[in-house]
Order: structure tokens, then sequence, then C-alpha cells
């Protein structure tokens, strides 16, 4: 916070000087580009700060840099302004009225030497910090997430529209344990793989199949795929949301009587949707909340006492919330 701090008093400081500027310079770059501002610091062997016209401060390497231009103009600042030229010499003095000659004219004072330039003041260069660079784990090119939360379920297990298969008869939450993987592919853009390990409870209200037939114990997992959009990636605080697939295998055992009935129902999440808030804690590690959402149809069921089938087509849902920790490693090299 104290470097952010620092950057908005420079600027600050700096604005008359850029608003009352006769033109602005212009650095050609290396690879074809140009950046036009005003100049704020130069060093030959770091680099050179510029000021944007449009606003930000960007600091460039030498070895980026093709040509600067000075007020538009190639080559170095204009020279200072050129001497006033020499008081002119007092006219000579009228003759007396003696006859004597009168006495020579003074010769006329040497003119005024030239002011001398003013000395060269070397920049006051100090290496940048680099401090956008500093953010959470969503600054970092790689970074390793782990995710723990609490979802409950909506919709149908099968049969579109059937109550006798609703997902809260037999499941009341989960609670999914899950890792990640995101790789960074612009400033602001990520795409990434995750896995998660769920518990289910099951519903034990009266009248419920797990309170009074069956003695039962269920699990999931789940594998996806997902893109994410950082909104303050360099930031104390980085909203995000993103967006992907998966698929999802929900295991089933039934104990009745002595007797175990094992199945499991899986199909594809064609729609999972998460959002949060990463709070920087450390250079390279966020910690935050999160909301999820996916939308999926299971579209095999398995079952130890029948035969493996399709069972009619059902949206089901699972929407929760939880805490996600990721760390971050190598630094982001992206200008956009």
């Amino acid at each position: 916070m104290r470097q952010l701090l620092s950057g908005v008093a420079l600027v600050l400081a700096l604005w008359p000087a850029v608003a009352f500027a006769g033109g602005d310079d212009v650095i050609l770059l290396a690879n074809g580009g140009r950046l036009r501002g005003t100049i704020i610091e130069a060093d030959p062997e770091r680099g050179v700060r510029i000021l944007l016209a449009e606003g930000g401060v960007r600091f460039l390497l030498p070895t980026d840099i093709a040509e600067i231009r000075y007020g538009g103009q190639p080559g170095a600042p204009p020279p200072p302004a050129a001497a006033p030229p020499p008081a002119a010499a007092p006219p000579p003095a009228a003759p007396p009225p003696a006859a004597a000659p009168p006495p020579a004219a003074a010769p006329p004072p040497p003119p005024a030497a030239a002011p001398p330039p003013p000395p060269a003041v070397a920049p006051d260069f100090t290496p940048p910090v680099r401090e956008s660079r500093e953010g959470g784990a969503a600054s970092k090119t790689i970074q390793i997430g782990a995710r723990v939360g609490y979802a409950v379920p909506q919709g149908s297990a099968w049969g579109l529209g059937s109550e006798e298969y609703a997902m809260s008869n037999d499941f009341a939450y989960k609670i999914p344990i899950g890792i990640e993987a995101v790789f960074g592919v612009s400033k602001r853009f990520a795409v990434g793989a995750s896995y998660y390990y769920g518990f289910v409870g099951n519903n034990t209200d009266a009248g419920s199949v797990c309170s009074e037939t069956y003695q039962c114990s269920d699990h999931d997992w789940e594998l996806g795929v997902f893109a994410l959009i950082n909104l303050i990636p360099y930031g104390f605080m980085n909203p995000y949301f993103g967006f992907g697939l998966g698929y999802e295998s929900l295991s089933i055992s039934r104990n009745y009587t002595g007797k175990v009935i094992e199945g499991s129902l899986s199909g594809i999440q064609w729609l999972k949707l998460q959002g949060g808030l990463d709070f920087k804690i450390a250079n390279g590690v966020s910690l935050g909340p999160y909301l999820s959402y996916s939308l999926g149809i299971y579209t095999t069921r398995t079952s130890s006492d029948r035969p493996d089938e399709t069972p009619p087509a059902a949206f089901h849902e699972w929407a929760g919330f939880g805490v996600r920790g990721t760390f971050g490693f190598i630094d982001r090299d992206f200008d956009d």
C-alpha cells in the first residue's frame, strides 16, 4: 500500500509540468510500437520512465527502445536560448571650446559573455520496485489451489419433473474438498483443471428412505476444466468469476437388514459457474470466499442388484459456497 501511495504522489507532483508542456515526447519501441507522453526519468544504462498521455506511468528497459523523440522531434532536447546582444557603446563626448584637441573617445566595452549553460543534472533514478507485479496468486503465471465448501442439491436425479426421484429425497448436502491447477494466459485471463471429492449427507427426515428403511453411505467425485477472469489480478483484493464443465460420479450404498446394495449415478456437468474474492495475504498467496453452481444430467445408473441402464433425463444442480486458498509462482510478464 505504501508503494501505491508513493506512485500516486509522484504522478500528482509531476502533473502541472505535464499539463503545460509544449509537446509530447515520443518513444519508438523496438517491437515497432510507440508511446507518447512526458519522459520523467532517463538513464542510458537502466532505462526510461514515461508518464503516458492517456494516464499511467510506464518503465522501459534500454533494449525495449529504438529511438526517443523529445517534444515529438528526433534527437536531444533543444539547447538553451542564445545570450542577448551586447549593449551599444555610448556616443563620444563633444569637444570643449578650448583650442586643445578633444580627448580620445573611450573604446567600447567588450560584449558581455554568454551565460554558461546550466550544469547537467543526473536524473534521480531509483530502480523500479515493480509493485504492480507483487499481488496475490492471480498475479502469477502458475497457481495451485485448494477448496473446501458446502453445497445443497436441487432438481431430480432422473425422471424429469418426477418428485419420486428428487435429489432432496435421498441427499441433504455435500462437503466438497478439491484441488486445482491454474495457468495464466494473459494479465487477467486464466484456464485450469480441478478435482473434487465430496462427502454426501443423506436426508434423514421422517418418511425418507435413509431414516426408516436403509442405512445410507454416499460420496461423489468431480473432474472439470474451467476458465477464470481476474478483475484486479495485482490488487490486494481480486474479484474473479469463472465458467466451465465437468464430469460427476455419485456413489450410493444402501444397507437393508444386512443386504448391501451399491450403485452409482454419473454424467456430464454441462455448466459450472463460480465467483469469489481473493485477498492477498502474502506475495503470491491468496485466500478468500467463493460461490459455486453446477448443472448436470446423470446419463448412467448402475446397481449391484440390476443391470446398468440409462435413466430418464433430468437436470440436477449443486449450489454452494466455501473458502479457496491459492499459491502462485513465476511472475507474469504481460503488458495488456
